[in-house]
């Protein structure tokens, strides 16, 4: 028996709409920043943090390069010198790089989770979210746990800035 035509489009719309819906709760869901297992290497703990695997601010030269400015979530300096950014397991970031000396190469952006010897790079992924001298992601996914994120970007002669931060990831 044959299918009449008819339905055969309404199939189709059903099925349009199924991989629609199916897509936007994809993207609603944001992005894992770090796998499992990353999470897990990465991770410090109470005895890394107070050991000296708590990251501070680097000071190389004048820092003349573009600044890192963290619109959400906001970031703090903790009395230890370390700067301290806290998030949920699912929240926003949005990070403007602001030019000073010249404008901001964002090509040059690397970002980097490290512990100890141990970095995954995040550059890539977190690319897609990059406009003009922002970035902007609407929920990323971090499992609880304390996170040492490094940022480096420079501008179009080379004028570099370089900052960790200690991503303090709780409920």
């Amino acid at each position: 028996m044959k299918t009449p035509t008819y339905m055969k489009k309404h199939l189709l719309i059903i099925i349009c709409i199924a991989v629609s819906v199916m897509h936007s709760v994809a993207a609603a869901g944001g992005f894992e920043l770090f796998t499992p297992e990353e999470a897990s290497q990465l991770n410090l703990t109470d005895a890394d943090l107070q050991t000296g695997l708590k990251p501070t601010i680097r000071k190389r030269g004048l820092l003349v390069g573009p600044k890192i400015n963290f619109q959400m979530p906001a970031t703090h300096e903790d009395k230890d010198g370390s700067l301290i950014v806290e998030m949920h397991a699912n929240s926003p970031l949005a990070i403007e790089f602001i030019p000073t000396v010249a404008d901001v190469d964002m090509d040059s952006l690397e970002v980097e989770a490290e512990k100890g010897l141990f970095s995954v790079s995040l550059t890539d992924r977190l690319r897609p979210y990059l406009h003009g001298n922002k970035l902007e992601a609407k929920e990323i996914k971090i499992p609880n746990g304390h996170f040492t994120v490094n940022i480096h970007i420079a501008d179009k002669k080379g004028t570099s800035t370089e900052k960790d931060y200690l991503f303090v990831v709780g409920d």
